[in-house]
């Protein structure tokens, strides 16, 4: 976990916000504000396999309960 730091006023002047997008800028440099997650094919293959067979333990008690099968 990254160690958090206070801000002083001092520092706040190097705040900044584009007037026509919007965006926030500290030392005129964007700020990322999210981070977005990409997955390679064999990792959304692996995760849609795990979250069916998720899916088919969980359904499986409730239709043996009900004598589906």
């Amino acid at each position: 976990m990254a160690i958090q730091k206070g801000l002083s006023w001092a520092a706040t002047a190097r705040f900044g916000i584009d007037d026509e997008s919007g965006e926030l800028y500290w030392d005129d440099k964007p700020v990322v504000t999210g981070k977005v997650i990409a997955l390679q094919r064999y990792e959304r293959t692996l995760a849609t396999i795990a979250a069916v067979a998720a899916l088919l333990a969980a359904i499986h008690p409730f239709g043996q309960s009900f004598g589906w099968w």
